[in-house]
């Protein structure tokens, strides 16, 4: 009996949690920056419409893919770097660091 209501209570927190990210997902961040993106061309905009929705998604999406090859060719430069730094010579070919 007490292990069911704090297994209730559990849940309850969970279900809290995830709303509460849901919420600032989808409100904040892409209803915010598709109701900002779609205000830029257009004054009558809604704030609740899909287009507005689907524009934040596009947004953050362009944002994290932008994101992601600025690391990836980030990491690379770094890369390069340390091998260069250690006396090493980079292959550019296999990504490689050769210390002869």
């Amino acid at each position: 009996m007490i292990i069911e209501a704090l297994l209730e209570f559990g849940l309850g927190i969970v279900r809290f949690i995830s709303y509460c990210v849901t919420e600032v997902v989808v409100e904040i961040l892409c209803r915010g920056a598709g109701y900002r993106i779609c205000r830029l061309f257009s004054s009558n905009v809604k704030r609740d419409g899909f287009r507005v929705f689907f524009v934040g998604l596009i947004f953050w999406g362009f944002i994290f893919t932008l994101v992601a090859m600025l690391f990836s060719s980030g990491s690379l430069a770094l890369e390069i770097d340390k091998c260069l730094d250690r006396g090493g010579s980079f292959n550019y070919q296999t990504n490689t660091c050769r210390y002869e």
